[in-house]
């Protein structure tokens, strides 16, 4: 994920970035176990 940080089109897959992690928190609060 620092890897994808770093690319220099990070700011311009801003949206996209905060949808990952958004996903990924809705993600772990369904599947806690996971």
């Amino acid at each position: 994920m620092s890897s994808f940080l770093l690319r220099p089109d990070f700011h311009s897959h801003k949206i996209e970035t905060f949808f990952l992690v958004y996903a990924r928190m809705v993600g772990f609060m369904s599947n806690p176990q996971h």
